[in-house]
């Protein structure tokens, strides 16, 4: 079974939501409810809002589905298509490369200061921001995860941010990696993080970059399409007019990730599953090219001039990144 249609299969053993099909369903980004359809077949499709550009995948999943993805320890340590192992995330070298990550954080607003983590998952990134001098905090959906993160001494509500009890301007920074692709409604969230954020505050928002030549290419092969999970898709001109509709101002986008455009190249793919590029862990199956993947981004990880140097040329000459961060300030 090739991956797209693997991936497709997924919806015939899950619940949907049915009645958010494109022509009922509004957009969030600017509440139209006109689409053009991508891809699919007659249970699932991509959609992009012909008013905006976001694209979404219909139809939605329930939200009691949705929050059983997260709930226990198999989202966050099984094997999976272009997966993070986030309890090897918080070893020693998984710490890294989110130190890595948080460099230019750092050049914008720099520690000491208060830094939120939203969607923390295990902890990785609060260790690292702890290690560089932040004062940390973050918010998990899985009881799992946030068990584990304050099983190593940080402060993490479970739940959704809206529920979260923190005051107003109460934060410096606020970190959300990997998380408005999950959300049905992703403008609640950025709204409630303008709220939380002083004036002045910085806000890094990292995702899925839909506008890449992998994502565009395969569409629902490409290893960052995933059913009942990845709800929205964002480009550039999206995320942008997504931040700027809740007030924040752009500071600066930076692309990253060179991962997914090894599933278009034949001679990359294992057998019925694309290739699995995570983490360095203790995982035996994964492929060559992983291991070696995962062994050059380590190395990157210790030389940060000469991995910011190699992006920046790499990512000038064609968009084959995975990702799309955005460094946004409330004004």
């Amino acid at each position: 079974m090739s991956t797209r249609a693997a991936k497709l299969s997924l919806v015939h053993s899950n619940p949907l939501q049915t009645s958010a099909e494109a022509g009922t369903y509004s957009c969030d980004l600017c509440w139209g409810t006109s689409f053009e359809r991508l891809d699919g077949n007659e249970s699932l499709s991509l959609n992009r809002c012909r008013g905006c550009g976001l694209v979404v995948c219909l139809p939605l999943p329930d939200q009691d589905h949705r929050l059983k993805i997260y709930a226990g320890p198999e989202y966050f340590m099984e094997p999976r298509d272009f997966a993070l192992d986030y309890v090897a995330a918080v070893s020693q070298q998984g710490v890294q490369e989110s130190v890595r990550a948080l460099r230019e954080v750092v050049h914008w607003m720099p520690p000491p200061a208060r830094l939120l983590d939203i969607g923390c998952a295990t902890g990785s990134k609060l260790l690292a921001a702890k290690q560089v001098g932040y004062q940390v905090a973050g918010v998990e959906i899985s009881p799992y995860a946030a068990e584990f993160a304050r099983r190593q001494g940080f402060n993490v509500f479970t739940g959704e941010l809206e529920s979260a009890p923190f005051a107003e301007q109460s934060w410096d920074v606020i970190l959300c990696h990997h998380v408005l692709e999950h959300l049905p409604r992703p403008s609640r969230l950025i709204r409630r993080c303008f709220e939380l954020l002083r004036p002045g505050g910085i806000l890094v928002v990292e995702v899925p970059d839909f506008g890449s030549l992998p994502a565009r290419g395969l569409l629902m092969g490409w290893p960052h399409f995933k059913p009942m999970e990845h709800i929205h898709y964002f480009e550039r001109p999206s995320l942008a007019r997504l931040l700027a509709g809740q007030g924040f101002r752009i500071l600066r986008f930076r692309r990253d990730g060179l991962l997914a455009v090894f599933e278009m190249w034949p001679f990359a793919r294992r057998k019925q599953s694309p290739i699995q590029v995570r983490l360095p862990s203790s995982n035996p199956e994964k492929s060559l090219l992983a291991r070696a993947m995962g062994a050059f981004k380590h190395s990157l990880n210790r030389m940060p001039r000469v991995a910011q140097t190699m992006e920046r040329v790499v990512f000038q000459l064609a968009p084959i990144h995975d990702f799309l961060r955005v460094y946004a300030v409330r004004e």
